[in-house]
């Protein structure tokens, strides 16, 4: 099938709108697009095991196995390649790569192709440097990654050394290199946190800074607008395959599922 991609972005919720908004936790879409059906799950990302919605997720995969007989099946994933999964445990898996690993773990078991739909760190870069330069592309790269480590419970400096060593590693595929230094990096955030938060920790002040629901933060804007490329390119990728008649299963942040609902819905008009 075939269709017009004329009005997609106008469709797109812009993350702007979401601030201050209650969206749902958890989103399961389910429409049927000529003859491919397409399935969307919203999640919330998370390393714990117990997190009653990979139950939910594990039904929603068998359903939508079933209704598509198993044919013609094709996971989109939010997710850069993980590192080769050596666990077979789930839980295992879940602690150590979160729904992503668990995806790919359930995808292999059900025989189910997948692929990963972000979109490359260099190509990130790249779009924030139009937006703003090259050294501020990077922090907001790295701070991403290092405020979700901290998150997680892992000591500032061994965050920061890994969002950094991440960064490097992933841009070394494109033929490319960091042109900050990671104590450059480690400055910038101390800076920015005298500037605005003096009277909090590096670990309260990199959420903060990263999140894209403030108005106040000097990268917030930039984080929104970095979402809303990802949108849209998410969307471009479950047309360029539903073009291709692929039965599509989504599992993407619960957010982004909501934002791109609209466009969705129109597909079945």
């Amino acid at each position: 099938m075939k269709i017009d991609r004329s009005k997609l972005k106008s469709l797109i919720i812009p993350t702007e709108k979401l601030i201050g908004q209650n969206y749902p936790s958890l989103n399961q879409y389910k429409f049927k697009i000529g003859e491919p059906w397409l399935y969307c799950f919203g999640i919330n990302h998370s390393s714990n095991p117990q997190d009653k919605q990979f139950v939910e997720l594990k039904d929603f995969i068998i359903e939508f196995i079933e209704k598509t007989n198993g044919q013609d099946n094709l996971c989109l994933l939010e997710s850069n390649p993980l590192p080769k999964i050596e666990a077979t445990n789930e839980e295992e898996i879940i602690k150590q790569f979160g729904e992503r690993g668990l995806m790919v773990h359930l995808c292999q078991q059900n025989k189910i192709d997948y692929i990963f739909c972000e979109e490359t760190t260099g190509q990130d870069i790249n779009y924030l440097t139009e937006l703003s330069d090259r050294q501020t592309a990077e922090l907001v790269i790295v701070g991403r990654s290092l405020a979700s480590l901290v998150k997680k419970g892992v000591s500032w400096d061994l965050a920061l050394e890994r969002s950094y060593q991440s960064l490097n590693r992933e841009l070394l595929t494109d033929d490319d290199e960091p042109i900050t230094s990671l104590d450059e990096i480690n400055n910038k955030i101390e800076e920015l946190r005298k500037k605005y938060q003096p009277e909090v920790t590096l670990e309260i002040f990199i959420d903060w800074l990263m999140s894209p629901m403030t108005t106040i933060s000097p990268l917030a804007s930039l984080r929104r607008k970095l979402s809303d490329w990802r949108n849209f390119n998410l969307v471009q990728k479950i047309i360029d395959k539903l073009d291709e008649d692929k039965n599509l299963l989504v599992v993407f942040g619960s957010a982004h599922i909501y934002q791109i609902k609209p466009v969705l819905e129109s597909l079945t008009s």
